[in-house]
């Protein structure tokens, strides 16, 4: 195990762990060697027993989930300027292929890239980025932006694409998204500013009052996702994203 930044348990009980040995930067000439890694406890005994490599040639993999069973299994990971899919069709526990969903996340400073993908409690997907980060992705509903640190959420079944706290509104470098027991998100940024997530669009800056939670900072309202929201009007998808949500 080299440079774990990302760690995940299944449902087996066994350890997924993003692995990035070419960080911070890769060298002159040098290729993504970065990789997930799977380690295993079969006998129960508290010791993994077994190790390998689900994914490799990465390059700065700083965030991962479990992708369902019916969108091919495997892991969605941002990774550089991407967030890709890597399948697991056979569940042999090793990718069997590779999809960019998404590209044009930004590539400032690499400990700052898009990372800590997670899922929430509306069924996307949340991550972050930090403070000397600008992203410009193309989707199939238009441009998506986030300037400097903030928060992302993706919907892979409609490939819309959210941005948080524009303009570094969240504080320094954002890591990681939590919910509490009413579906309100929150980000940690920089060593503890903790900041409400506004609505979609938002770049009001919050700041932190410790005798409030962390909802409840100044200049931004916790934002609680609606369940029922139905995808947004337009046409269908097209290219790889499309063939991504046909498989």
């Amino acid at each position: 195990m080299i440079r774990p930044v990302q760690i995940r348990w299944d449902e087996r009980g066994r350890l997924w762990v993003a692995c990035t040995p070419a960080y911070p930067q890769l060298q002159p000439g040098e290729h993504g060697r970065d990789f997930i890694l799977v380690l295993e406890d079969a006998d129960g005994d508290g010791k993994a027993d077994k190790s390998w490599r689900f994914a490799e040639g990465l390059t700065m993999p700083l965030g991962f989930e479990f992708a369902p069973v019916e969108a091919g299994g495997g892991l969605y990971v941002v990774e550089s300027t991407q967030l890709v899919h890597l399948p697991d069709r056979d569940a042999d526990g090793k990718a069997d292929g590779r999809t960019t969903i998404l590209s044009g996340f930004g590539t400032g400073d690499t400990h700052q890239d898009a990372n800590s993908l997670r899922w929430g409690p509306d069924g996307c997907l949340w991550f972050t980025q930090g403070y000397h980060i600008w992203s410009y992705v193309e989707t199939p509903h238009g441009l998506a932006e986030l300037n400097r640190s903030g928060v992302w959420r993706f919907n892979p079944r409609t490939l819309r694409l959210d941005s948080f706290l524009n303009e570094s509104a969240a504080g320094l470098n954002c890591w990681g998204t939590a919910w509490d027991d009413q579906a309100r998100c929150s980000t940690a940024a920089g060593p503890t500013m903790r900041c409400g997530i506004p609505r979609p669009g938002s770049s009001r800056r919050c700041m932190p009052k410790r005798s409030r939670p962390a909802w409840r900072t100044r200049g931004a309202r916790a934002w609680s996702p609606r369940f029922s929201q139905q995808p947004p009007a337009g046409g269908t998808a097209r290219g790889a994203a499309e063939e991504h949500l046909l498989h």
